[in-house]
């Protein structure tokens, strides 16, 4: 793994091409909704032996959760919390689940502990409701960058830097859980409303504090890249930054590329990578129209 700087942001890079090749055939998916299709693959159809563990909270009602084994990991630990996995929820945040998949953080007090979620259009390759969740060998920009208030909605934070718009949530002590996640899920249902794809990001912050970063972007229609999807030249080819997705791990500060011409390409010139979040951003008529949402 290398790092470099891109303006204020420090970036790493990962080249791991495992995480392209062992990738279950992922699907493109028309709206952030869709509905489950029982013809297609979801987390009741693997094998037994990649359940790691089952596990619920008293306190939240009727929502339990698998931890399954990722099959095509691109970190230590790196696996999924599946929700209610048998009542096969779509890739579609629900409050319990997201409730959840927050306190399971928040059991843990190790700071490079990550929780990732995509919507679909937000580079889901399943639709079947999941969260990732891994140990990330460095604390990644969006969990260490300072944060500052939002320009139009003042009541609402953000990273002091990212190319793309986000908004976040620190959830400073146990009495002020319940309020600080429900103006998370605020802006969550809005962009449910508005059919804006997302990602979301927890890690600790440079204080201890679980911070969650969330960040309405561009609708993505095309399948999350695998090798099959990619030049059959590689390694060595005229592979570009397409060969790989901006999903939440590469929003947060880690871009996982499946070869070295494509970390090369990313490293030796800050001004590209900046372009590659840039062009993840959502269009301005629908910042507006959520930020009007949101007042």
């Amino acid at each position: 793994m290398r790092s470099f700087e891109a303006g204020p942001m420090r970036i790493f890079v990962l080249v791991l091409r495992s995480r392209f090749n062992k990738r279950r055939e992922p699907t493109a998916f028309k709206m952030i909704d869709e509905p489950v299709s029982a013809n297609k693959f979801n987390f009741t159809k693997i094998e037994p032996v990649e359940t790691l563990l089952h596990f619920n909270f008293r306190e939240i009602e009727n929502c339990d959760g698998n931890i399954i084994a990722n099959v095509s990991p691109f970190e230590f630990g790196h696996s999924l919390i599946v929700p209610n996995c048998d009542k096969l929820y779509n890739q579609v945040l629900r409050k319990s689940p997201l409730h959840m998949a927050l306190t399971t953080m928040l059991l843990s007090a190790n700071d490079y502990l990550c929780l990732g979620f995509n919507s679909l259009l937000a580079y889901a390759s399943v639709n079947h409701l999941h969260f990732h969740l891994w140990y990330s060998t460095h604390r990644l920009y969006a969990s260490v960058c300072p944060i500052r208030g939002k320009e139009y909605l003042p009541r609402h934070m953000e990273l002091d830097f990212h190319p793309v718009d986000n908004f976040v949530f620190e959830f400073n002590s146990h009495k002020d859980f319940q309020s600080t996640f429900e103006c998370l899920w605020k802006v969550i249902e809005e962009c449910q409303r508005l059919q804006i794809a997302h990602n979301l990001f927890a890690a600790r912050n440079a204080s201890g504090v679980l911070r969650v970063v969330f960040w309405p972007r561009r609708t993505a229609f095309e399948a999350k890249a695998c090798l099959r999807h990619l030049s059959e030249e590689l390694p060595g080819s005229e592979s570009t930054v397409a060969d790989f997705d901006v999903a939440v791990a590469e929003l947060a500060g880690m871009l996982v590329v499946p070869d070295a011409s494509i970390a090369e390409k990313l490293t030796s010139s800050p001004d590209h990578l900046l372009e590659v979040y840039l062009n993840e951003k959502l269009e301005n008529h629908l910042v507006s129209k959520l930020e009007k949402a949101l007042q």
